[in-house]
């Protein structure tokens, strides 16, 4: 897949330091964005998020993100209709560069505690 990006739609400056290694320990905030901001994760209901299928496969997969890796535990998050924020800690780090197989889920999973070892994508 091949994303082509027009800087003029696509001009904000990044945040990230160069050079830094965000795998090193340290607390992050992180944020996800839906695709166009488009609303998939549920809607607002007075004043409180109804989550859909999708919105509830998001928070599953948050939460189940330290029983994949060993080093890393989370704090607060909220997820909004078309995006989530969230802060984790990583208490060591595993080796720069160094990533985990992707983790498999339909929409009809969800990722829990006691989930199996993550698949190998293919």
């Amino acid at each position: 897949m091949i994303l082509e990006i027009d800087p003029d739609k696509h001009n904000r400056r990044s945040i990230r330091l160069k050079g830094y290694d965000y795998s090193q320990p340290g607390t992050y905030f992180v944020t996800l964005v839906a695709k166009n901001r488009d609303s998939i994760f549920g809607t607002v209901e007075g004043n409180q998020i109804r989550l859909n299928e999708i919105g509830e496969l998001v928070v599953n997969c948050w939460l189940g993100i330290f029983d994949y890796f060993d080093n890393t535990n989370l704090d607060e998050f909220v997820l909004m209709p078309n995006h989530l924020h969230g802060i984790k800690f990583i208490h060591e780090a595993l080796g720069k560069g160094e990533a985990s197989p992707g983790i498999i889920a339909s929409p009809n999973e969800s990722i829990s505690g006691d989930a199996s070892p993550p698949q190998e994508m293919v």
